[in-house]
């Protein structure tokens, strides 16, 4: 299952990190391009496919502006929050697949953590 925090999310948020991007503007940047690429069933069910379509397009623009961090990406970003805040778009479908993600990418730091014998202080 997941296959979009498999295949997307999670190889990208782990590469963000290893780069060492804030981890906070990682999220963000994940959270676009999840919204980018998945069908928000959240969306679908409280709006429409035309709406679905709308979050998938902002996503993208604001991703090839280069999102979360850029100067000029935060500030789309920052519109984008007022006006689905404004219009009640939530993406809570693509924000848990975010979640699945943080989860999965740091059990793997444990997992790699005890493996080493090494004991990780959160």
């Amino acid at each position: 299952g997941f296959v979009s925090v498999r295949t997307l999310a999670l190889p990208w948020y782990s590469e963000y990190l290893r780069q060492g991007r804030d981890p906070n503007l990682a999220r963000l940047q994940v959270l676009l391009a999840l919204m980018a690429n998945v069908t928000d069933t959240n969306v679908l069910y409280r709006h429409n496919a035309k709406t679905q379509r709308e979050v998938h397009l902002s996503a993208h623009h604001i991703l090839h502006k280069g999102g979360a961090f850029t100067e000029d990406g935060m500030k789309l970003i920052e519109e984008l929050d007022r006006n689905f805040t404004e219009r009640r778009i939530s993406c809570g479908g693509c924000a848990d697949l975010l979640g699945v993600t943080i989860f999965l990418h740091d059990l793997s730091l444990l997992d790699n953590a005890a493996a080493s014998g090494r004991v990780v202080n959160w």
